[in-house]
């Protein structure tokens, strides 16, 4: 039987194809199965839920503090008692510092008031909160976004 260039070339774009198909089956089951993949996605999503309040800082688990505006630290939760903390969300109580910015934000003054704080929206992958609520004594509630990873 004479093999023409037609048939040569349309079969080896057939066994290029063949081949390409194998490697990448053999590339996507390979991650699958792979003990390193499951570590790194275990890695993410174990151990105790964090925050993040803003970008300049580092991940926390149940901390002290809280800054709830970044840009001008216009609003500041401190000495948070936390009650509970956990995947379906953490709640604690501490001092709200909140610039007036009366009469304005350069020169305003602050109020401290107590609130009830409550952290919600756990992201995966990440194992952070995004959102924090506060409460005051007068049911005033702000809700406001964490940074996430």
């Amino acid at each position: 039987m004479r093999t023409t260039g037609y048939t040569t070339v349309r079969g080896r774009r057939r066994l290029s194809a063949a081949i390409l198909l194998a490697v990448a089956s053999v590339v996507a089951t390979a991650g699958c199965s792979s003990q390193s993949s499951g570590a790194t996605l275990t890695a993410h999503t174990a151990g105790s839920p964090e925050v993040i309040d803003c970008p300049f800082d580092q991940p926390a688990a149940r901390p002290d503090k809280l800054i709830l505006a970044c840009a001008d630290l216009g609003a500041v939760v401190q000495g948070i008692t936390w009650t509970s903390w956990g995947p379906d969300g953490a709640e604690g109580d501490g001092l709200e510092h909140d610039n007036t910015c009366d009469p304005n934000c350069a020169t305003g003054n602050y109020i401290t008031k107590q609130v009830h704080v409550v952290l919600s929206g756990l992201v995966q992958p990440g194992n952070v909160f995004t959102q924090a609520t506060t409460v005051d004594g007068a049911g005033q509630q702000l809700v406001r976004p964490m940074t996430k990873r």
